[in-house]
């Protein structure tokens, strides 16, 4: 924030407490910015380093800490400067999902819809893609994400973005033991390779300050799973790489966070809840009481992408109905006490 944006913010408090005898205000910002010889941030001051006002007779009246935490709360309650890096306010955002056609990707995509976005439909399935994009009035792309020319035409096709969601996935179900090398190079190629390979691509075509990227992981990164083959360790994976990429772009106020789904509905797992009532068993014994739905995973992707979320990086917010709370062994009982019941 600019000291003059700092001065206007702070004015108006002082004057209001000070019955309108301000002359002159020194500020110490609380990142240290601003402080002057001998002043740190605002949790490191000494008492003669407070803020301070003259008054009209020229008589000098240090504020105590207390006062200069009041003004702090006014300047945040005042909201951050439009310009500020981690609050960019546009009047149309861009933004660009892959894996889009389908499931959470394309509740994803129609959340950021809803909610005033331009979106760009990214899907390996050129044609579903379309489809998607034609019910959601946004633009479709064909994009295989583990080719980096493929990226390097989706890229290309950018004028300018404002949020990325990396949601392209793909899981191979198979003990350690059985799983076969291409299954894993796969997984590991779609899940994480591909969201570092779009996102470099990309990432020139955000704002010089500002934007957000959101990677998708899953519960499964914290919890493992038994014949899940490498898609833990992928989307493991992905919460690590979202701590590096909110390291690396932070100094240009890019804010990356990750969203693990739990267990979802969609048309990817339906063949894991054919069964109407082991579908039933496994909700009832979440600690909601119930299994996610796409949207469920999109409205946290939405909270992340936007301002809302304006001081958030590096981290990863589970989307799970509590099931991280229990651990696994409960859904697997909750199996086979169905199972006993048939």
């Amino acid at each position: 924030m600019h000291r003059g944006l700092v001065a206007q913010r702070l004015i108006p408090a002082v004057r209001a407490l000070h019955g309108g005898r301000l002359q002159r205000v020194e500020v110490v910002d609380p990142q240290g910015v601003l402080a002057g010889p001998g002043c740190g941030g605002l949790g490191q001051l000494p008492p003669p380093c407070s803020v301070w006002e003259s008054g009209t007779r020229g008589s000098r009246h240090r504020l105590t800490n207390w006062f200069a935490n009041i003004i702090v709360s006014y300047i945040i309650s005042k909201g951050s400067d439009p310009d500020d890096r981690f609050d960019r306010e546009v009047d149309v955002p861009t933004a660009l999902v892959t894996g889009a056609a389908h499931g959470i990707g394309r509740a994803i995509a129609a959340r950021l819809a809803a909610d005033g976005a331009e979106v760009v439909v990214a899907d390996v399935d050129g044609e579903a893609a379309e489809a998607t994009a034609t019910a959601l009035g946004a633009r479709a792309v064909r994009c295989d994400v583990r080719d980096e020319d493929s990226v390097a035409e989706l890229a290309a096709s950018l004028d300018e973005l404002d949020v990325l969601v990396n949601n392209a996935g793909i899981w191979r179900s198979a003990s350690l033991a059985d799983a076969r090398r291409d299954d894993v190079e796969a997984v590991l190629d779609t899940n994480v390779v591909g969201s570092w390979l779009v996102t470099r691509a990309v990432v020139e075509k955000f704002p010089d300050r500002g934007g957000a990227i959101v990677n998708l992981t899953s519960v499964l990164a914290d919890l493992g799973g038994v014949g899940r083959g490498l898609y833990p360790a992928s989307k493991a994976a992905i919460v690590a790489l979202t701590k590096q990429m909110a390291a690396e772009y932070a100094p240009r106020g890019i804010r990356v966070n990750a969203v693990g789904p739990g267990l979802v509905l969609t048309e990817g797992t339906a063949g894991e809840f054919a069964d109407p009532g082991l579908r039933d068993a496994i909700g009832a014994a979440m600690p909601l009481g119930r299994l996610g739905n796409p949207d469920d995973v999109a409205a946290a992707v939405a909270f992340l992408a936007s301002p809302s979320a304006g001081y958030v990086t590096g981290q990863t917010l589970f989307v799970d109905g509590g099931w991280s709370v229990n651990g696994s062994a409960f859904i697997g009982t909750a199996v086979q006490q169905y199972l006993a019941t048939l």
